[in-house]
């Protein structure tokens, strides 16, 4: 017996690509495939709007990859997105940065334009991540250089608004303005990334 496909399985996806705009890939729903080109999606197209909202809150912070979900509540979107905005994310960063090359002739190769120092913070051995888990509960984990790593559970989410409706949104990984620590940190929505029952 065929199983039956779940009606949030497949979604439209929408990207802030780095060079500006907002496109949109749509999803034939029926039948759970991507069918054409990406297009631009404009604000004032169904879903428009909220799309930005959610990707784009502040030019400071906000969701490198999201789930714009679905909810049966009042005025909820009638449509799921996934959602990637490229000026949320570093693509070279100290896990990427060196090439893996073992070409014979690998130095004579022309100078690879991709090939820059990285910034200056990516020298220290510290950082600084908050995770949402299930119960409502956000942990911020410290590692500063020379210190054993940390983690501690944000005492007071009532002042957090900004998580919260981030979290709300759909909010998978990116950065956040934490009021209690007052300034924007990386985060990650793990309760996202765990495998779900089927």
């Amino acid at each position: 017996m065929a199983q039956e496909r779940k009606i949030d399985d497949t979604h439209d996806v929408v990207i802030v690509p780095r060079r500006g705009g907002v496109q949109r890939f749509p999803v034939d729903r029926e039948k759970g495939v991507y069918t054409e080109p990406p297009q631009d999606f404009p604000r004032e197209q169904t879903g428009g709007r909220k799309a930005r909202a959610v990707i784009k809150p502040s030019k400071e912070f906000g969701p490198a990859f999201a789930i714009a979900p679905t909810r049966p509540e009042p005025a909820a979107q009638n449509g799921t997105c996934v959602l990637i905005n490229q000026h949320n994310v570093r693509i070279r960063n100290p896990w990427t940065a060196a090439r893996l090359n073992n070409e014979p002739d690998a130095d004579k190769v022309s100078e690879d334009p991709f090939d820059q120092p990285l910034p200056a913070r990516d020298e220290r051995h510290e950082l600084e991540v908050l995770l949402a888990g299930p119960a409502g509960k956000v942990y911020l984990v410290r590692k500063l250089a020379g210190a054993a790593p940390t983690i501690t559970e944000l005492a007071n989410m009532g002042m957090e608004g900004e998580i919260w409706y981030q979290l709300r949104s759909g909010f998978i990984a990116g950065s956040v303005r934490c009021f209690q620590e007052g300034r924007v940190i990386p985060m990650v929505n793990v309760t996202s990334l765990e495998q779900g029952e089927e």
